[in-house]
């Protein structure tokens, strides 16, 4: 006779086992958005660097030129990104205004100087950029949830803006403009459900096509920088998403580990020494932003910018 085993609650425990940051998406795994979509970045570059060091014999100046890289191609940005539906172990990112200040300083020291939100168009391609100088055709775009493209850029992990069955709530909540806002509680009063929802849809679709105009897509970032050397235009996108300006508990370079500041037991003095390493990181984060802006404008100076 096979034996019943027996179950027992858990009354307590010490130590919750909370889903983690990491942990893949339960809903749409598996996915064409596979997280976290690449290995680190830095790594990456530490491998490359080891490898460029490997040929820092060259002689000539064209073999010296080719052997600056893009620090801020698309490959490195980190994208498409897929936001996930746990908040445990989630990274700190730069803030858009703090970053933008930042990026607008160092061009300003290399000589450019950027004009802030303007139109860019051209060969399919239309979206608003961060900075630009219109004459020397130079610029970046911050990628956030903002600027980039909800379809092929950056999503929501449980991706209802692509949903064909729309929810008006959301909806409401995730458009912005207000004439669409009216016609969405328009749309909601429609009693025929098939009905409510092509409306709904159609709503959804207009929008989209609207934003498209201001957000760039990995698709047009890809492109512009393919013929970045054929065009003379250098518009970098960099990345929030992109682990290089992660800090705090994600960061590689903490110099205190997250499990020994949880083990000192004086509150006071543990969110002190939070609050150091949070700073420490931080600050090392926006060095490795301002080494990969330079880094750029190195780089496009040995294109022919």
């Amino acid at each position: 006779m096979t034996k019943i085993p027996t179950v027992t609650p858990v009354t307590h425990y010490t130590a919750p086992l909370y889903p983690d940051y990491t942990a893949p998406n339960p809903i749409t795994s598996p996915s064409a958005y596979p997280y976290p979509h690449r290995k680190n970045p830095i790594l990456v570059a530490t491998a490359v660097g080891a490898l460029l060091s490997t040929t820092a014999f060259a002689d000539k100046k064209e073999d010296c030129l080719n052997m600056v890289t893009n620090p801020l191609s698309v490959a490195s940005s980190g994208l498409p990104y897929t936001s996930s539906p746990f908040g445990t172990g989630s990274p700190d990112r730069i803030p858009e205004k703090i970053a933008r200040k930042l990026i607008m300083q160092v061009f300003s020291e290399e000589g450019i100087k950027l004009q802030e939100k303007v139109q860019y168009k051209k060969e399919g391609a239309e979206f608003i950029t961060s900075g630009y100088n219109t004459k020397r055709k130079i610029g970046y775009i911050w990628g956030d949830w903002n600027s980039l493209d909800h379809i092929d850029a950056i999503q929501s992990w449980d991706r209802l803006e692509n949903e064909e069955d729309v929810d008006a709530e959301y909806l409401e909540y995730f458009v912005k403009d207000t004439s669409f806002k009216n016609r969405i509680a328009k749309a909601k009063t429609i009693s025929n459900e098939k009905d409510r929802q092509v409306s709904l849809l159609a709503i959804l679709k207009e929008y989209k096509a609207k934003l498209s105009k201001t957000r760039i897509s990995l698709e047009e970032a890809k492109s512009l920088e393919d013929k970045a050397k054929e065009s003379g235009e250098y518009i970098a996108l960099i990345s929030q998403f992109d682990q290089r300006f992660e800090f705090y508990s994600w960061s590689e370079d903490n110099k205190v580990s997250i499990e020994d500041l949880a083990k000192i037991k004086d509150p006071i003095k543990r969110a002190a020494a939070y609050k150091v390493a949070k700073k420490d990181t931080a600050l090392k984060a926006m060095n490795r932003l301002e080494e990969a802006v330079r880094g750029y404008i190195k780089w496009a100076r040995t294109q022919g910018f």
